[in-house]
């Protein structure tokens, strides 16, 4: 939860630098192993499946890590799709990965 609040914050006084716009940028992000890029990632792809959580089925018992590798994997194996509004690729990506019935 502290983790969370943390992101948060950078969110919130970091806008310019955090804020991923296209899925390019999203993948900047994503390839990131460790640091503030990773943590921003998480944050970015937690932020987008909380604020659209009604466009997408994620099953029970999914972690949040196993939904930010869905995204990661996605970003690194459609790379024409990289062009597009980043928050439309994490939703597309989850939604590939566990289709609503």
């Amino acid at each position: 939860m502290k983790r969370f609040v943390f992101i948060l914050a950078l969110i919130y006084l970091f806008p310019t630098i955090t804020l991923a716009k296209t899925g390019n940028e999203l993948k900047e992000l994503a390839v990131a192993t460790s640091g503030f890029k990773e943590d921003v990632f998480f944050g970015y792809v937690e932020g987008v499946l909380d604020a659209r959580f009604r466009e997408v089925c994620v099953p029970n018992g999914v972690t949040r890590q196993q939904a930010i590798d869905v995204v990661r994997k996605y970003l690194m194996d459609n790379p024409a799709t990289l062009h597009q509004p980043a928050d439309d690729l994490v939703v597309r990506a989850v939604k590939l990965a566990w289709p609503c019935k």
